[in-house]
């Protein structure tokens, strides 16, 4: 009787565990691996009689997609937003969203010592399945056009021949400043005008892959050409990116690029501060990040 009662306890502050590892939930650490990885437990090894396998895995299953629900709903979505604000204004999302928990990768495993069946869950932020094509007709209308596209995109509309950009990595340096992650980022000019965002590319490949990825630290640039590009920033819109004047038509150019072709290796790369342990130390104008030797 004693050793149950052990058990019990055991069994329950493993349990009571679970809640607090939802609450650690990593933003920055979500956006770095494009996914978000969560994990549920089922199963009542007290039992005399156990449950068939099948069974608890479903039930960890559910776990897993209650905590990977929780998880997405706290992502940024722009534009000041979060993915459950999305939910409030547009219900009919809940049903999109269910259909990627049910659509996302998961493995059982189960424990031999306690007995407890664990679903490890992953749900992905880009690919055909993913949650950024599961809200992409939301993304729209953060993505409203200005007079910047059509002056900036005149050429391309009338098919006539324009520069291409050399490079295939464009750097943004965003660390050590109030600068949040978020599903859909904005690139503006400074007057204002909507460069760029991941929502206006009008291509079946749209989200295949994340044409924005965001890194802790400056990435090994062992091959191809790289452009750091100056920005600056506004507190007061903690999403969005300004592309500063001197290094405009050059991003203009990388974003037709990647309008155009999005399976390129062109890629914009954001750097970023920890979230977890992020300390807003200013914001404004950002100096321009230089290759590291």
């Amino acid at each position: 009787m004693k050793q149950k009662l052990i058990l019990l306890s055991l069994i329950i502050s493993l349990f009571s565990v679970l809640p607090a590892r939802a609450e650690k939930f990593s933003i920055s650490e979500t956006f770095i691996t494009e996914s978000i990885q969560v994990e549920g437990l089922a199963g009542r090894p007290w039992e005399i009689v156990a449950s068939p396998l099948q069974e608890e895995q479903e039930r960890a299953w559910m776990d897993a997609s209650h905590h990977a629900y929780e998880a997405l709903l706290k992502l940024p979505f722009g534009d000041g937003k979060k993915v459950s604000d999305c939910l409030f204004v547009n219900p009919s999302l809940k049903k999109r969203l269910g259909m990627l928990l049910k659509a996302a990768e998961k493995d059982f495993y189960t424990e031999e010592l306690s007995g407890l069946v664990k679903c490890k869950l992953r749900v992905e932020l880009s690919g055909p399945v993913s949650l950024r094509s599961a809200l992409y007709l939301e993304a729209l209308k953060l993505g409203t056009a200005k007079a910047s596209d059509i002056f900036f995109r005149k050429d391309r509309e009338t098919g006539e021949k324009i520069k291409k950009s050399p490079y295939s990595q464009l750097v943004i340096d965003m660390r050590k400043t109030s600068f949040q992650p978020s599903l859909f980022p904005k690139f503006l000019s400074e007057k204002g005008f909507l460069l760029f965002q991941e929502a206006m590319i009008a291509s079946p490949a749209r989200f295949s892959r994340p044409a924005v990825v965001y890194r802790t630290e400056m990435p090994d640039f062992t091959s191809g050409n790289v452009f750091f590009a100056e920005t600056s920033f506004d507190s007061k819109h903690p999403h969005d990116i300004i592309v500063k004047y001197q290094d405009l038509n050059e991003f203009v150019l990388f974003a037709g690029d990647l309008e155009e072709n999005l399976l390129s290796d062109k890629t914009i790369v954001v750097l970023i501060d920890k979230i977890d342990s992020l300390k807003h130390v200013n914001s404004g104008r950002l100096q321009k990040t230089s290759k590291q030797k």
